[in-house]
């Protein structure tokens, strides 16, 4: 057995193909807002790591419409 504490999901030779995805970016992001996806189809997209991340990218994208609106 290995001392490596790293999460098996990280790890290239996991069994389980499913849980290596990688980080979603901001891409993504607007591509799920503009989708109109419900909180209800994000919690069963996203883990809550990054549905965490997905909510403070919405507030980073409103709080700079509103600093460059006239």
């Amino acid at each position: 057995m290995s001392a490596n504490t790293s999460d098996d999901s990280r790890d290239p030779l996991c069994a389980n193909p499913q849980q290596q995805r990688e980080k979603l970016t901001q891409l993504d992001f607007l591509t799920l807002e503009m989708m109109g996806t419900s909180l209800e189809e994000l919690r069963e997209l996203l883990d809550e790591e990054e549905l965490q991340a997905y909510f403070a990218f919405l507030r980073r994208q409103s709080s700079d419409l509103d600093t460059t609106s006239p």
